[in-house]
């Protein structure tokens, strides 16, 4: 049996003559095999529309919703992605919403970058999911980031970005596909902070950090441990007590969708 890419499978079936037979094969494979082999599913068509957005060298939030929402092979009368996951039910239209929302604000900062003129009027309503998009967007257009002021004048900003900048490319890309099934880690990814003050910024930063960490997105299935407390200020007030959520264990190293195709992260 063939050992190809998960990813690639995901890419030939909608590219196919007939995406929409391939795609329920794989739906059903992918259900014979248990609760696992969906996630597998379900994380590869999310790494299908990622790397088809450019991949962590030149992701486009523009290009990611492309990707999701319009037709599969940009051609009339065929299903987009979104669709074939709602008629499977795999995905719900108050999912499709959440993420329309985070890309809807990825959105305008990927415009802003792109004309360079990313301002307060951004940054005034600014919280993770701007940073999230700079994190990604960022080292493409790098050389735009840094001399506008604007963006280092927030408090928020500050804390917020200091703790993506310190999370590994993978855990970030997991952010994002996490707001995707997770509803309460949404909110706290939607929520914004572009007018908390420094004390309150900070503690912002530290909540939606821990939300990463009981997402399992972050340092926890990380080697490298992310950490913004250098940058804590005197008068900082202490993080307040979250509700507690069962922590998600780390992944397994490999996920199978179907029978010979198995998903191993995102390399």
């Amino acid at each position: 049996m063939s050992k190809e890419s998960p990813t690639r499978v995901i890419a030939d079936t909608l590219n196919s003559s007939f995406p929409v037979k391939g795609f329920s094969r794989l739906v059903r494979l992918a259900k014979s095999g248990g609760s696992d082999a969906v996630e597998g599913l379900g994380a590869s068509i999310f790494d299908y529309a990622y790397m088809k957005a450019g991949g962590d060298t030149n992701f486009s939030a523009r290009a990611f919703e492309k990707a999701f929402f319009e037709p599969v092979q940009q051609k009339a009368g065929n299903p987009s992605v979104y669709e074939l996951l709602r008629n499977q039910k795999l995905m719900t239209i108050s999912q499709a919403k959440g993420l329309k929302q985070v890309l809807n604000r990825m959105n305008a900062v990927e415009t802003a970058l792109n004309n360079n003129a990313l301002s307060d009027d951004i940054l005034q309503g600014a919280g993770a999911v701007e940073e999230l998009a700079l994190r990604l967007m960022g080292s493409k257009l790098g050389k735009q980031i840094e001399p506008n002021s604007l963006i280092v004048a927030s408090a928020s900003s500050k804390f917020m970005r200091d703790m993506f900048d310190k999370t590994p490319l993978l855990a970030v890309r997991n952010i994002m596909e996490r707001s995707m099934t997770d509803p309460v880690f949404l909110g706290q990814l939607l929520k914004k902070t572009g007018k908390l003050d420094q004390e309150k910024a900070y503690v912002a930063a530290r909540m939606f950090n821990s939300a990463m960490v009981n997402a399992g997105v972050n340092y926890a299935t990380s080697d490298q441990r992310p950490t913004i407390e250098p940058t804590l200020p005197p008068y900082a007030a202490p993080l307040p007590p979250m509700r507690a959520r069962r922590l998600m264990p780390p992944a397994p190293p490999t996920r199978e969708f179907c029978d010979g195709y198995s998903f191993s992260g995102y390399a």
